[in-house]
């Protein structure tokens, strides 16, 4: 539902930062969703020639009408439960001008994020001063996540670098640290 121009531009702009950010190492699938969801491309390390192929999609991104975020959602949800390595840290980000046309749309979200077990945060990114930042808001808060306003270029970097440490500080998570005091 995203009209061209200004939020499309937000919207490419925020997806060559992030894989800019990302590492070879890092694994990435790209969901578009409408009235109906899409897989662009399955788990793949951002590679140097998978970026390139990421890019490519990046650049031919267009808009369509309507906004059902929970089709995106389900679609994401189903990456993470079916993917071959289930590595310790997995979070989604949910780029949407966040204008969901689905009557209580919030709780069906919150249902399909819920409705795996898997370990996961989600990190939602509304995009244009008209997005429904208490939706964007409770649908982060549902998985530990964090909700970022982006409205222009300068706000990307900030947003995506909190964004990538809380994913980057969550590998020590779980750490135990043991001291011995010797008292000679």
């Amino acid at each position: 539902s995203m009209s061209s121009g200004r939020k499309l531009d937000l919207v490419q702009e925020t997806l060559r930062k992030m894989i800019s950010m990302m590492s070879e190492y890092d694994r990435l699938a790209l969901i578009v969703f409408n009235h109906e969801a899409k897989k662009v491309f399955p788990l793949r390390q951002i590679s140097q020639k998978n970026s390139g192929l990421f890019s490519d999609f990046i650049n031919a991104l267009n808009s369509s009408g309507g906004t059902n975020i929970n089709n995106g959602v389900s679609l994401a949800m189903d990456i993470i439960k079916h993917r071959k390595y289930k590595n310790p840290i997995t979070s989604v980000f949910l780029l949407s001008d966040g204008q969901d046309q689905v009557s209580h749309s919030l709780q069906t979200i919150q249902n399909t994020l819920n409705s795996i077990e898997e370990s996961f945060t989600v990190h939602s990114f509304g995009f244009g001063k008209d997005h429904d930042a208490d939706l964007m808001r409770d649908i982060a808060k549902t998985r530990g996540g964090n909700f970022y306003f982006v409205d222009d270029l300068k706000t990307i970097d900030e947003c995506f670098l909190d964004a990538m440490g809380l994913i980057f500080s969550a590998v020590l998570k779980d750490v135990e640290i043991k001291v011995t005091v010797n008292n000679s």
